[in-house]
């Protein structure tokens, strides 16, 4: 299993590392665990990025699980109406 942590701030300078490494795990077979706690902000881009990651890696077999999410974190997917598909990767 491979973890990655989420920084403090997800903006949208953020979002290219972000979609890096969650996208180098699209050429592997094991599940990604997205430990989420340190996060304080979060921009819409990095929640793009999350989504489309997350789809593709479960899509291709690697599951994806989003552990100890920050209050931030849930609220930028509750403000987007994306709750349910946070439901979908969140261990809490």
């Amino acid at each position: 299993m491979l973890t990655i942590d989420l920084p403090e701030n997800l903006d949208i300078e953020a979002a290219s590392e972000l979609k890096a490494a969650l996208m180098a795990e699209s050429r592997g077979d094991r599940a990604v665990c997205i430990d989420a706690r340190r996060v304080d902000r979060v921009g819409t881009a990095c929640i793009q990025v999350l989504l489309s990651a997350g789809r593709t890696l479960s899509a291709e077999g690697c599951p994806v699980t989003i552990v100890a999410p920050s209050p931030a974190l849930i609220a930028a997917f509750a403000d987007l109406g994306l709750v349910e598909e946070f439901q979908c990767w969140s261990a809490e």
